[in-house]
């Protein structure tokens, strides 16, 4: 169903949109990683999704997405995972790190909401639990576009974020938010340099 529903959004957004991708290269093509990306628009988890097409995004999705039941439907045909943005649950904690586990890929935006205007917003600590109890590396993605019918958007794909310094290490909560700025950072050195031609 995944394939399904990129293809279509795929060919349906090439119309009326001017994709651009760059950096496909860099898309780890086996084992669990963790995809974040900036988020300003509803579009931004589809543009993540089309711009490369051979790995599943288990996209983390805000729950109230889910109370329509046709979007919950859609949404969890394609791997989303519902989570509370303000408490996670343990259960919804576990099913992600079991999907990294797994080998699969965790989709997620580090800035928790969608922030308006050019510039990027600061990341949430969660996706520094993650990484560390996921033993998860990073693919860094920038969504730049003014999100405008028939305007262009340019996908970004950076160089995957070494996260093992983390992996054998007791790492105590408060370092969260010091991971979380690191992927943060990771993000902002590809989409600065791109938001302009």
């Amino acid at each position: 169903m995944y394939d399904f529903f990129v293809k279509l959004l795929g060919f349906i957004f090439s119309i009326i949109y001017r994709i651009e991708v760059i950096g496909l290269e860099n898309v780890p093509q086996e084992g669990g990683y963790i995809a974040a990306s900036n988020h300003k628009h509803i579009f931004d988890p589809v543009f993540m999704c089309i711009g490369q097409r051979k790995r599943q995004f288990h996209m983390v999705a805000k729950k109230e997405l889910f109370n329509n039941k046709i979007l919950g439907w859609a949404f969890r045909k394609v791997g989303a995972i519902p989570i509370d943005r303000h408490k996670p649950e343990l259960k919804t904690i576990r099913t992600i790190i079991s999907t990294l586990k797994e080998g699969k890929v965790i989709g997620i935006f580090p800035e928790g909401t969608r922030i308006k205007g050019k510039n990027l917003g600061s990341a949430k600590s969660g996706i520094g639990m993650f990484i560390v109890k996921g033993k998860a590396d990073v693919l860094p993605i920038a969504v730049i576009t003014n999100y405008r019918i028939f305007s262009k958007v340019k996908i970004v794909y950076g160089e995957p974020v070494d996260m093992s310094m983390y992996y054998d290490n007791k790492v105590k909560s408060d370092k969260y938010q010091e991971i979380a700025d690191k992927i943060m950072d990771s993000i902002s050195e590809i989409y600065y340099p791109n938001l302009e031609d």
